[in-house]
C-alpha cells in the first residue's frame, strides 16, 4: 500500500495546525527537558512520586495489550466523536497522578480520526499520547531466538521515521522517545489482542513479553493555558506520523470542566 504524505497546511485546516513546523526526528530523540509554560514533557521530566515518561509509557503497554480488538481505540474508531472512549474515559493511576491513556488506528487522516477526552479535575491529571509506537515479542515472532532480536525489530521501524508533528492549542511542539530493552510481561491477555498472539503461544496465565521504543508526547493538564481560567475549556491536540510502511494520525478534542 502506497502512502501519501498528508499535508497538515489543508485550507480547513490551518488554524488547527497553527504554523506546521515539523521539526527533526532527532529533536524528538534528544528532547529531555522542556520550558516550564510547555505543557508537553521531556524525556526527563518527573510526576508526583517520582515516576518518569518510561513508567507512563509501561502503564500503557500493559493497558492496550489488555483490551480485546473488538473496542480497542489503537485498532477501532469511535462510533461517536463526541463520546469518549470508555477505556480512555478512566485514568490510570500511578501514585497520586491521574493518567489518562489514549490510542488512534493507523491508515487515517486526523480529519477523520477524531476522539474527544473529558477531564473533570485537571489536579495532578496528564494525557499520555502515543505518536509513533513499535512494539515486538517472541510470542508474536516464534522464529526469532532471543529478545534482543524483536528489539532490533523495534529500532528498525522507529528509524526509519520521516516525520513526527505534533501541534496543542495550534502552537507546534515536541514530544520524546522511550525505549524498553528489557521484558516486560503483561498478564491476562486476551485472545484477541493487539498483537494477534494465539493461545498456544501465550504464556501460562495469558502472558507475554514485549519490548518497545516509540514516540510519545506526555501532556500535563494543568499546563493547558487556554480559555478564561488556566487549563480549563476546550483544548485540540493534533499530530501525524510518517515512515515507510507506517501512517498514524489523529485529533484529541479535550474538554476539562473543572
Amino acid at each position: 500500500m502506497l502512502i501519501m504524505s498528508i499535508n497538515c497546511c489543508d485550507k480547513s485546516w490551518k488554524e488547527v495546525c497553527g504554523d506546521c513546523n515539523t521539526p527533526p526526528v532527532s529533536d524528538w530523540i534528544n528532547n529531555m527537558t522542556h520550558a516550564p509554560e510547555d505543557p508537553v514533557l521531556g524525556h526527563n521530566a518527573v510526576l508526583n512520586g517520582g515516576f518518569t515518561c518510561d513508567n507512563v509509557v509501561e502503564e500503557w503497554q500493559k493497558w492496550i495489550f489488555k483490551i480485546d480488538n473488538l473496542t480497542n481505540p489503537a485498532r477501532q474508531r469511535p462510533g461517536n466523536i463526541y463520546q469518549t472512549n470508555p477505556h480512555s474515559a478512566n485514568p490510570v493511576q500511578l501514585g497520586v497522578n491521574n493518567i489518562y491513556l489514549t490510542a488512534f488506528p493507523p491508515y487515517f487522516t486526523k480529519q477523520e480520526n477524531v476522539q474527544t477526552l473529558v477531564i473533570e479535575d485537571k489536579t495532578n491529571s496528564y494525557i499520555l499520547l502515543p505518536i509513533l509506537t513499535s512494539e515486538a515479542s517472541l510470542q508474536e515472532y516464534p522464529e526469532l531466538s532471543i529478545i534482543d532480536n524483536c528489539f532490533d525489530l523495534c529500532v528498525q521501524e522507529t528509524q526509519a521515521t520521516r516525520r513526527l508533528e505534533l501541534c496543542v492549542d495550534g502552537i507546534s511542539r515536541i514530544g520524546c522517545y522511550v525505549e524498553r530493552n528489557s521484558i516486560l510481561e503483561i498478564s491476562g491477555v486476551p485472545a484477541n489482542n493487539h498483537m494477534n498472539i494465539p493461545s498456544g503461544r501465550r504464556l501460562p496465565g495469558q502472558k507475554i513479553q514485549i519490548v518497545y521504543n516509540g514516540f510519545w508526547a506526555l501532556i500535563d493538564v494543568n499546563l493547558l493555558k487556554k480559555g478564561p481560567i488556566e487549563g480549563t475549556g476546550d483544548h485540540l491536540i493534533t499530530f501525524e506520523a510518517e515512515g515507510p510502511t507506517y501512517f498514524v494520525a489523529g485529533t484529541l478534542n479535550i474538554n476539562i470542566v473543572h
